[in-house]
């Protein structure tokens, strides 16, 4: 999708501004979600969000613009992306548009932005 000149992206964003954001809109979609407040003593590598409005169960990663992931989070990624019925994604700033998308709709996501063993490139983070 092409962006308005209104819909700029704040590549400045914080990840803790850029949850509140995506929270912010579940909330409004309808969606419960859960978001670990520390991970002092959780395992390596879960994503950000764990997001539900039955019939769909969505994992996301945040990251800002220049955020990499860990192997960790690319291993959950990949685990996750490979159980029945859930939903995973990367989002990033300029994730926006499919966020909304993912969020309105009842039916699961089915683009490309949906993450899967075959859709990203490494554990850098570079998709």
């Amino acid at each position: 999708m092409r962006k308005s000149p209104s819909q700029t992206i704040d590549y400045t964003i914080t990840e803790k501004q850029f949850l509140q954001q995506v929270v912010t809109l579940a909330k409004i979609c309808g969606w419960k979600h859960y978001h670990t407040w520390t991970s002092i003593h959780s395992p390596r590598g879960m994503p950000d969000l764990i997001l539900c409005r039955p019939p769909r169960l969505v994992f996301a990663e945040l990251k800002t613009m220049k955020g990499k992931l860990s192997e960790y989070q690319v291993e959950w990624m990949d685990i996750l992306a490979d159980t029945p019925h859930s939903e995973v994604f990367l989002w990033r700033p300029n994730s926006w548009d499919v966020i909304q998308v993912v969020f309105g709709s009842a039916d699961p996501y089915q683009g490309p932005e949906r993450w899967t063993r075959e859709n990203h490139y490494d554990s850098k983070g570079v998709n």
